[in-house]
Order: structure tokens, then C-alpha cells, then sequence
């Protein structure tokens, strides 16, 4: 019986024995598992240049009996707070206590490059935990290779107008890869295509593809594949032109003004084309080529001069402007081996109407006084019962413009007689409408009803009869005064028909009755 509580008694003993053994190194080995978790700031892997300096703090959530870490290519190294720091490698952090562990390197050299390792002991832990970084130490990449696949004609500078360009740029032995970009001109290409990395031998290297169809407004652009770095300081960039072969480009008509008869004139053409093309006049039936002179030799033709980028200059000059150069039909005649394209150039002596304005000015000659005031005459469509609304013209002989026609056999005469009025210089002629006094200036003018308000008689212009003279299909004409004229107040006319007046020139009757007494 003794014995057998002898037995109880021990066996009792060796339990709470081993009770107290499980329950050390069951906390013991919770200590060591709640530590395993050791936090790394930054994380991951982290990207520096030569010669910075790096902080790196691992952490954990209870005190801390050593901090050991690992520089790569350096010795491990037990840190502490408040120690000296050796080699450029010292402590970083709050404390032991705080949980924290952490090195600060005061330059980064080429050789750090790889796995840094932090190891951290708890207090209550017989092991470390540990975390690790990618230290990467950033190596600046090589000039970048820009590649162009050839065109259609097998080149890799001339292009077509249409073809695809396509384009591909590799930048090798960057650390890590270098961010590439293609531009075409301002603006970048290839956004649409992901770069291709490559890596080996702990080098790498990145391709950037980009496609472009070529417009005739890409000739002259320049090709160029930018590499951009943390190791470098600024882009390195690979250039290329390219030429985009294209025919001669159409423009509308070319109106060219302020041509004065009896002086030089000029006419100035520029278009786009490439590649270089031949340049050819056609100034009614006569033909004028590149540097040589019409039949007259009044009228030469430049060399066509290049400007760059597809753009050629051609010159036409008149050696004295006569009325009849400004009635002629001019067509300049561009082809290349393309294609041809023909302009239509129409010259005036009007001055150049202001932007987008729908009139222009009538058309000053040398004989006109700049001076002079000259008051259009305006009818007011007549009524459905009007005997007289026949007598309407349907002839559109000047357009939406005026225009004043002088007869050039007089013109060198006139140009000796500086700032003359016009009842000086005209004739009073009632009966020659027909243009074919010389002395007479004929102007259609087209009075538009949708620009200009009228009231129910004319304005502006003195007649010699009540009803103004009809002629020939149907124009109605009157003499105009030339005095200045008093403003009216306008009223809107409440149709959309066009009426045509055709005004004569001629001398206040005072001056003509002083005329025939000198007579």
C-alpha cells in the first residue's frame, strides 16, 4: 500500500515536470514563430544610381537581442544603435527594443548590386528571422539602334505617299532596361505595341516596334528612338529622316492682286512635290518653260527654287503690265514622275480684298485718282406688273465684283498726267456703251440683294433722264456723278434676285460747258 502511493506520489512529480517542460517550449517556440514575420522597407527590390546613399529598416513586433545584416560583396555585419559606422555602413533605426533593424549606406558602389539580408534575433528566440531586397545599381544602356524596314523601292529613306513605315528600335546593356520611345516628327509613334525584354546574363536589353502610314505631309520628318534612364542624365537618341515621295499637291485658284499698269509685276507660285518636277507656263496658247521668255519677251519664267522639304518656289515676271496681261489665262503646269497637277493663276489690279470678305474693291489702274469717290448705282427689282421688268439683264458678265476695264493704247499717256479727276479725263459719251471709246471706262457692276438694301429710287447717282437708257440685252445704263453723296437710309429689298447696272464715266456738265467755250 506504501509503495503503491510511493509510485503515485513520483508519478505525480514527473507530470508537473513535464507539464512545465511542454509549456517552456511551447512559448519558446511561439516566440520564435511570431518573429519569423520580419518586415523590409523598401521592399521588393529597390533601384539606385552610384554614388547615392540607401536606408533599409527591417522590423519585427517584439525586442530584438541582435541585428546582423548583409551588404552585398561587404562582410555581415552586427549592428547597434549609437555605434560608429565603418566603411560607409552604420546603424539605422529607433532601437533593439522598438523591434527595429536597419543600415544605412552612405554610398552605393557598382559592386552592391544583388541580395541584401537582414537577420533578426528576438530575445525570447534561440534563432534569427530573416528578409531579403534586390539592391539593383542602375548601368546606364548604349546608344540605341534605330532600324527602318525598307519601302516598296527597297530603300530605307524614300517612301511613297501611303506606304507603311515600319520602324524598330533596340536598347541593349541597361540595368535595368531603359524606357523607350519612337517619334515621328512632334509626335510619338508605336503607344499601341508593348516593348519586348530581354534578359541574360544579368544584362538585358528592350525592343520598341512602331508602324506609321506616311501621308505626303510626313516628307521631311525626322525618325528618332529616344532611350531614357535613371543612369543617365538625359536621353540618348538614334535620328533618321525620311522622304515621302508624293505628286505635285492641287491648291485652288491663285489669285494673285495690286498688278499697276505700265509697271513690273511679279507673280509668285509655290507648291509641294517630291520628288523634284518640271515646271511648264501656259499663258493662253503660249507656252513658257523654266527660265525662258514668252513670244513678246515681255514675260520670263524662273528657275524653280527649292525651299526644302518638298517645297519649290517658281517666278513668273512681267517686264511692264499692260491691261491685256491681266486678261490672259495663266496655268502652270507641274508633273514629276508621280503624277501632274495643273494651277490656275488669274492676276488683277485690284487691291487685295480683306479676309473673308465677300466684295472686293473696284480695280484701280495708273490712271485712276486714288482719290476719287465713286458711288455704285442700285435698282430695286421691279414689280410682276412693271411694263419696264423685262428690260432686266440676264447677262453675268461680272460676277459677284466690279471691275473696271481701261483700254491700254491711252495708258502711257495717262501716266504722265499724275492725280487727274475723272471729268478730266473721260469724254461725255451717252450713246458708246459698247467700250470702244477709249476714253471711256466701263464698269458692270453685280448688285447683290442679299448684301445690299436699297430704297425705291436710286441712290447715290445723279441721271440725265427720267427712265435710264436699256441697250443691248437688256443692261440698263445712267451716267454716273462722281461728287460725293450723301448717306441714306437703307432699306431691305424683299426678294433673292441679282440685278446687273453697267455705269458710265463721264464729265460733270459744268466742266463740259467750260470745255466746249475753250473750244
Amino acid at each position: 500500500m506504501t509503495t503503491m502511493t510511493i509510485l503515485r506520489g513520483k508519478s505525480t512529480s514527473t507530470s508537473i515536470i513535464l507539464w512545465t517542460c511542454l509549456a517552456y517550449l511551447c512559448a519558446s517556440i511561439q516566440a520564435d514563430t511570431q518573429n519569423i514575420n520580419v518586415s523590409i522597407n523598401p521592399s521588393g527590390e529597390t533601384t539606385v544610381r552610384t554614388g547615392q546613399n540607401l536606408t533599409i529598416l527591417c522590423s519585427v513586433g517584439v525586442p530584438l537581442k541582435t541585428c546582423r545584416v548583409e551588404v552585398p560583396q561587404e562582410r555581415s555585419v552586427i549592428l547597434e544603435p549609437n555605434q560608429p559606422s565603418e566603411d560607409g555602413i552604420g546603424w539605422y533605426g529607433s532601437s533593439l527594443d522598438a523591434g527595429q533593424c536597419g543600415v544605412f549606406i552612405a554610398q552605393i558602389k557598382e559592386k552592391h548590386d544583388g541580395i541584401f539580408k537582414c537577420s533578426l534575433t528576438p530575445k525570447n528566440a534561440r534563432y534569427e528571422s530573416y528578409n531579403t531586397l534586390r539592391i539593383i545599381v542602375a548601368k546606364p544602356p548604349v546608344m540605341p539602334e534605330l532600324m527602318v524596314f525598307p519601302g516598296r523601292r527597297g530603300e530605307r529613306q524614300n517612301y511613297e505617299k501611303g506606304e507603311t513605315l515600319k520602324v524598330s528600335c533596340r536598347v541593349k546593356a541597361g540595368r535595368p532596361v531603359a524606357n523607350v520611345s519612337i517619334f515621328f516628327g512632334d509626335e510619338q509613334i508605336g503607344l499601341e505595341e508593348r516593348p519586348i525584354v530581354y534578359n541574360y546574363n544579368n544584362d538585358s536589353y528592350v525592343i520598341q516596334n512602331a508602324t506609321r502610314v506616311l501621308s505626303w505631309t510626313d516628307n521631311g520628318k525626322v525618325l528618332r528612338c529616344d532611350a531614357t534612364h535613371l543612369a543617365l542624365d538625359r536621353p540618348l537618341s538614334a535620328k533618321q529622316q525620311i522622304s515621302v515621295l508624293y505628286a505635285p499637291q492641287p491648291q485652288p485658284t491663285i489669285e494673285r492682286f495690286g498688278f499697276v499698269i505700265g509697271q513690273p509685276g511679279t507673280v509668285n507660285v509655290t507648291v509641294q512635290a517630291n520628288p523634284r518636277p518640271q515646271f511648264m507656263w501656259r499663258i493662253d496658247d503660249d507656252k513658257v518653260d523654266e527660265g525662258q521668255f514668252d513670244e513678246s519677251n515681255r514675260i520670263r519664267s524662273s528657275r524653280a527654287v527649292e525651299l526644302g522639304k518638298g517645297y519649290w518656289e517658281i517666278t513668273l515676271n512681267i517686264d511692264s503690265v499692260q491691261k491685256s496681261d491681266t486678261e490672259k489665262k495663266y496655268v502652270l503646269l507641274v508633273n514629276n514622275e508621280l503624277g501632274s497637277t495643273e494651277y490656275q493663276i488669274v492676276l488683277s489690279t485690284s487691291t487685295e480684298p480683306a479676309g473673308g470678305s465677300s466684295t472686293r474693291t473696284i480695280g484701280e489702274s495708273d490712271i485712276a485718282d486714288p482719290a476719287a469717290s465713286v458711288s455704285l448705282l442700285r435698282f430695286r427689282k421691279p414689280k410682276p406688273d412693271d411694263p419696264n421688268a423685262g428690260r432686266r439683264s440676264d447677262t453675268e458678265s461680272a460676277g459677284r465684283y466690279s471691275r473696271s476695264e481701261v483700254d491700254s493704247s491711252a495708258s502711257a499717256a495717262r501716266r504722265a498726267r499724275a492725280k487727274m479727276n475723272f471729268s478730266q479725263l473721260f469724254k461725255r459719251n451717252k450713246d458708246k456703251v459698247s467700250g470702244t471709246d477709249t476714253d471711256t471706262v466701263r464698269t458692270v457692276v453685280t448688285v447683290d440683294d442679299e448684301k445690299i438694301q436699297t430704297s425705291d429710287a436710286p441712290q447715290a447717282v445723279t441721271l440725265n433722264s427720267a427712265n435710264p437708257a436699256v441697250g443691248e440685252g437688256g443692261l440698263v445704263y445712267a451716267e454716273l456723278d462722281l461728287t460725293q453723296q450723301k448717306n441714306v437710309a437703307p432699306r431691305r429689298i424683299d426678294d433673292d434676285a441679282t440685278e446687273y447696272a453697267e455705269i458710265i464715266y463721264t464729265k460733270p456738265e459744268a466742266e463740259e460747258a467750260a470745255n466746249a467755250a475753250n473750244k
